[in-house]
């Protein structure tokens, strides 16, 4: 721990997630640009999605930002400011998955996991598209492509030393497409440093949005006033903050360019928000 983390450590006042958002995302914005155009080594192709699955979690973050910022509704003529907190809230939940997905298969500090984490990853993502119904020669050209990919891919993890220390289970599992192997996204968060019992609440807020709860739906039209809209905005501000700060120290550990600009860039936000699961407990218990 730093000397400027010890400093911090007992000052949970000055957690301001709305206004270290932007700090932290700006940070998170130049990192992942830092590598931009750098070449990949031979045979080592599957790196690229490390700033595929990046670039997501920043976009996401970004529109996430933009709808805080509020919009103005036409209504018989009349325009009706409010802040879209539900969507905010389904974004969010994209951000956190996202963010759990990139340490799961990319975070490990042995490449040769984080390559065996990525094939299974992708068969996985290929066997979901294989389900969808091609209406077109091109989307149907495409699935008989992927196929062969699915085929060559399930050939070569067969094959791989780490799928065969694997209990049969498991393998069968991954075959499967189950890139998770049984596991739930709470023991995912958990793998990934967060606070189990934190993820386990907000987690499942976050779900009741995205599959239009009825306690989802009641809040939003409960909540009419500008003010109240904001606020329930806000409220996802401190997980996406913590999603960064991880994020960010991931990152640096897999690109020389971004570690470069990290540690040129380094923000008081950074070191408040990059905490671990027992830290991330006491903040919220104190909020």
């Amino acid at each position: 721990m730093s000397a400027f983390q010890r400093q911090l450590w007992m000052r949970i006042e000055d957690y301001d997630p709305v206004s270290q958002f932007s700090e932290l995302h700006a940070l998170v914005v130049e990192m992942v640009d830092a590598p931009g155009g750098a070449p990949i080594p031979a045979g080592m192709a599957w790196m690229a999605d490390r700033q595929t699955l990046s670039k997501k979690f920043a976009h996401h973050l970004h529109t996430l930002a933009e709808i805080h910022c509020g919009s103005v509704l036409m209504v018989g003529g009349v325009g009706v400011p409010f802040i879209d907190h539900g969507s905010i809230k389904v974004i969010a939940r994209a951000v956190l998955e996202n963010f759990i997905v990139f340490a799961q298969v990319f975070g490990d500090p042995d490449a040769e996991v984080c390559r065996f984490r990525h094939m299974t990853w992708k068969l996985g993502g290929l066997m979901d598209r294989q389900s969808l119904s091609a209406s077109t020669a091109e989307s149907k050209s495409r699935l008989a492509a992927e196929k062969l990919q699915i085929d060559q891919l399930s050939a070569e993890l067969k094959a791989n030393a780490m799928y065969q220390t694997l209990t049969n289970g498991t393998q069968k599992a991954i075959l499967k497409g189950d890139w998770k192997t049984g596991r739930s996204w709470q023991a995912l968060a958990k793998e990934a440093g967060l606070s189990e019992a934190y993820f386990r609440n907000i987690y499942s807020y976050l779900c009741g949005y995205s599959h239009s709860s009825y306690a989802a739906a009641m809040q939003v039209g409960q909540a009419n006033d500008l003010a109240e809209q904001s606020s329930l905005s806000s409220s996802m501000f401190g997980v996406m903050c913590l999603c960064m700060a991880r994020f960010a120290t991931l990152y640096a550990a897999l690109f020389p360019s971004a570690r470069t600009v990290l540690e040129r860039e380094r923000r008081p936000a950074f070191d408040m928000w990059n905490i671990g699961a027992t830290r991330m407990e006491e903040v919220y218990a104190s909020r």
